[in-house]
């Protein structure tokens, strides 16, 4: 069981734009007159969600796994996929570890 639990960049925020969501650091300089936006799917937004609860990541999948009444037999699969989304965010800045 994986005890890392992720936190959010405090600089970083979700935005709802038209019904899509999107994280942006708003600290973050622009390029061109522009920002850099992530867009996430609803399965994103539940991430981050638990990760504003300071959750461990098993707690994580395990949230992700119940509201999406996920089968047991995808489960690693699953957890496979919020990992790279978690490591993805982590690589950006978005999000800190414990390192655990």
């Amino acid at each position: 069981m994986e005890s890392v639990k992720y936190y959010r960049n405090n600089d970083v925020v979700l935005r709802d734009i038209h019904s899509m969501f999107f994280l942006v650091n708003v600290k973050e300089k622009y390029f061109e007159g522009n920002k850099a936006l992530i867009k996430i799917n609803d399965v994103g937004v539940q991430i981050w969600a638990a990760v504003a609860e300071h959750q461990e990541f098993e707690l994580i999948c395990n949230t992700i796994i119940n509201l999406y009444s996920i089968p047991q037999s995808e489960f690693q699969s699953v957890k496979n996929d919020i990992r790279d989304f978690c490591q993805n965010l982590l690589k950006l800045g978005y999000l800190k570890n414990d390192g655990g």
